[in-house]
């Protein structure tokens, strides 16, 4: 049963408001909001949070009100709230950690509350958005619903009918996310402008700032929503992807939050999660970081780190093949794999076998009817276009006749500046005399 179905309607909120200063966690509901819409915001419990999330899991069967009569009003009044904006999206729940200060991160839009916590609760709140919820969310729904771990910071939650249908190519096309990573992240970059309106006052960042960014982990959060971009869900509330994005906490913590590389990355995250919201129903847990990092946190940091190191290099490197191949020698351990890492060659090759445990994209040449031109490919997925041997000859040959050219003036130049024999010059000089 719905948890506002419990609530008498409000005839007046009593439901204490936030004031500008922080509260350590605060919650958005980006699809909502737009820009610079800022209001006050209510203040919650810890609790009365998890009652709320319980409630857009659908898990609302698992949690007790109680006789709290303040819990009564603010969950009324969020859930008239929620229910005031009517779209069909499917639900995108991201916890992001780690944030400066999150009501200045997500400036010009306004919390829809804030929770009054602190370092356990916020534990507490993230395992029951990350793991339980999803956990009772199956559990009631026993053979109707599946939850698929797409990656290490990302969870699908979705009908079992929905994920064999449309849900599958969320699926499908996270499938080799790992080994698309650095592709995906180069792509950004070299397409990246700088979206969302700055606030007056605010300093111009740089799109090249991108360049100075080399955290493994915020690289791979930020190619995962970029990722998540390029495709959508079939519309429908039934199905919820659940994010828990640490990048920030472990950037935080090897720079200055007050640097300008943390506070442009801080901005690139949350306009990519705004930008999400035209797709996705986007509700955001924004974490500030904390004073003190416990350390079985920095043990989990560290550990999620060494496991992108690996990725990384595989990504990057992948196995080099001792028997070359027109494609960079990238080997991959299955058809499957190949294809999928390099978009089937790009269209440009074929994933072949090449020994027992490497498959690597041979390159063929394709010709355009239209222009009557071949064009060959190269890379490790064929997707750079090959200078010809023909083109080559020429560069070269027009090269080599350029310096022999250059090389002759300068010798007859020489030549020319160079005095003449004894004897030639003195018969040139007799018959100038005569």
């Amino acid at each position: 049963m719905r948890l506002s179905s419990l609530i008498v309607p409000l005839l007046a909120s009593g439901t204490a408001l936030a004031k500008d200063e922080d509260y350590y966690t605060q919650v958005y509901r980006l699809t909502a909001h737009s820009a610079n819409d800022y209001k006050p915001f209510a203040k919650a419990t810890n609790e009365e949070a998890i009652l709320y999330f319980a409630e857009l899991f659908g898990v609302s069967d698992y949690y007790k009100i109680g006789e709290n009569d303040e819990s009564s009003e603010f969950l009324a009044e969020q859930f008239n709230s929620y229910d005031a904006v009517d779209t069909d999206k499917s639900k995108l729940i991201a916890i992001v950690h780690g944030l400066a200060q999150p009501v200045n991160d997500f400036s010009g839009l306004s919390p829809q509350f804030g929770i009054s916590n602190n370092d356990d609760d916020n534990e507490k709140l993230v395992h029951h958005l990350f793991h339980k919820f999803p956990k009772q969310f199956s559990a009631l729904n026993k053979d109707e619903v599946e939850v698929v771990t797409l990656t290490n910071e990302m969870k699908f939650i979705s009908s079992i009918s929905e994920a064999n249908d449309d849900g599958s190519d969320l699926i499908n096309h996270f499938k080799f996310f790992n080994a698309k990573l650095v592709s995906i992240w180069r792509t950004f970059k070299s397409q990246f402008a700088y979206g969302r309106q700055q606030v007056e006052g605010d300093e111009v960042r740089n799109p090249s700032t991108l360049n100075l960014i080399n955290d493994k982990m915020f690289i791979n959060e930020l190619s995962q929503l970029v990722h998540l971009r390029k495709t959508k869900l079939s519309q429908g509330q039934d199905e919820t992807l659940v994010l828990n994005l640490k990048s920030l906490l472990s950037l935080g913590n090897k720079i200055s939050m007050d640097s300008h590389t943390f506070q442009f990355s801080t901005k690139v995250l949350v306009d990519y999660l705004v930008e999400l919201s035209e797709v996705y129903d986007v509700s955001v847990i924004a974490i500030a970081n904390p004073k003190q990092l416990p350390s079985y946190a920095k043990d989990e940091l560290n550990k999620r780190s060494r496991e992108l190191d690996s990725v990384f290099a595989e990504a990057k490197y992948g196995k080099r093949s001792n028997s070359g191949s027109s494609s960079g020698s990238v080997c991959y351990s299955s058809e499957a794999d190949c294809q999928g890492s390099t978009s089937d060659c790009s269209s440009h090759g074929v994933c072949t076998k090449l020994s027992s445990s490497c498959w690597s994209c041979v390159c063929a040449p394709t010709f355009n009817k239209e222009k009557g031109k071949t064009t060959r490919w190269t890379g490790f997925d064929c997707h750079k276009k090959e200078i010809s041997s023909e083109a080559n000859l020429l560069f070269w040959t027009g090269l080599s006749l350029v310096v022999l050219i250059v090389g002759g003036v300068k010798l007859l130049y020489s030549i020319g500046l160079e005095p003449l024999p004894g004897v030639l010059d003195a018969a040139t000089t007799a018959k100038k005399a005569t």
